[in-house]
């Protein structure tokens, strides 16, 4: 590993936390902790779900900072905080109503209303976000470089917008998978079809019956099921940034899109603890 000061280290390991567990796996192997970070490497490789790890990528990260802070001998007490323009945010919403229930159907998306949106960021993890959440979220999706979702454009933005003026710049930063892909097939791909085909795993459920749950109270199983898309559009996300493409399934046929898209390391300030 190259050589950094204390504070350029300290501000490259803040950035790890959003380009998942390969790289604190390489920092962990640069430290000497071979076995740790191959424990982090099968983990990624058996394709679990991110929320089932979160035991182990935070063992693994307080693991990474120790070799940080052994290697520059500099205090424990330092820490890092994010700049206010953070990196990519990760967003997906469900509604209250199906299109067939309201006038003018898939024509009136804002007619459908927020039932739940989850959001993922490096900092935050994950977030749930209410009806009476809505202005608040359109509020912070602006503080982030990237906007990740899987038909945010055409879908989620348009829920959004029955309760607050979205700015034009949350068009311009969103970056749409389904609409990506699409552009670069010519056709669309199912959120099930990539994340089966790439990450090996697929949703676990559908988007009508989130519905019936939001009906019945049952707001648990919405939000699992809405987290669990924000996990898939996240791992796809950080797959297509890694490998340069996406994997899908075509009349039976096991197909590759290339995608052409590059992380962003959200900016971190190392604070000097008060002397």
């Amino acid at each position: 590993m190259e050589a950094f000061g204390p504070l350029e280290e300290l501000q490259t390991f803040g950035s790890l936390q959003a380009t998942m567990v390969w790289s604190i796996a390489d920092l962990l192997r640069c430290g000497g902790d071979k076995a740790f970070a191959e424990a982090l490497v099968r983990m990624q490789s058996r394709h679990e779900r991110y929320g089932e790890c979160c035991s182990l990528f935070a063992a693994a990260q307080d693991k990474a900072a120790e070799i940080v802070l052994d290697r520059h001998d500099v205090s424990e007490d330092w820490h890092l905080v994010p700049c206010e323009d953070r990196g990519e945010i990760f967003l997906d919403l469900e509604t209250r109503r199906l299109a067939e229930e309201v006038e003018g159907g898939w024509q009136n998306i804002p007619a459908l209303g927020l039932a739940v949106a989850v959001t993922w960021d490096p900092e935050f993890l994950f977030r749930t976000w209410l009806e009476e959440d809505a202005r608040r979220l359109v509020g912070e999706l602006g503080r982030f470089q990237r906007i990740v979702g899987f038909n945010i454009l055409r879908f989620d933005y348009a829920v959004l917008s029955a309760y607050s003026d979205l700015p034009e710049s949350l068009a311009v930063k969103a970056l749409d998978i389904l609409v990506d892909v699409e552009r670069r097939l010519g056709h669309r791909v199912s959120l099930e079809n990539l994340a089966t085909t790439t990450l090996g795993r697929g949703k676990i459920g559908e988007g009508a019956a989130a519905v019936n749950w939001f009906r019945r109270g049952e707001l648990d199983k919405v939000i699992r099921y809405c987290q669990e898309d924000v996990a898939l559009t996240r791992d796809l996300y950080y797959r297509g940034c890694q490998d340069g493409s996406l994997q899908y399934v075509d009349s039976g046929e096991r197909k590759c899109v290339e995608v052409e898209w590059q992380g962003i390391e959200p900016e971190w300030r190392a604070i000097e603890p008060p002397s």
